[in-house]
């Protein structure tokens, strides 16, 4: 998994991504790098068989980004 996420993050799909959610490059930075140490502490529930990457990047990195909102107000 960890290979998997390194190429995502080196092409620039991670922070296209946070920057959808963020609209702003400071906070995508912030975003990709929260998301990166999640996915990291989290890879054990990872299932490469049945799983699309893509996807679970996205939904770890949507789920941090809504509460770090849900924070700042």
């Amino acid at each position: 998994m960890v290979n998997e996420i390194l190429k995502l993050y080196e092409n620039g799909f991670m922070l296209r991504q946070a920057m959808r959610f963020t609209q702003d490059m400071e906070k995508a930075r912030d975003l990709v790098q929260d998301t990166f140490i999640r996915m990291m502490d989290k890879q054990d529930q990872y299932n490469q068989d049945n799983s699309n990457p893509q996807a679970f990047v996205t939904i770890v990195m949507k789920r941090i980004h809504l509460n770090n909102v849900r924070r700042s107000k």
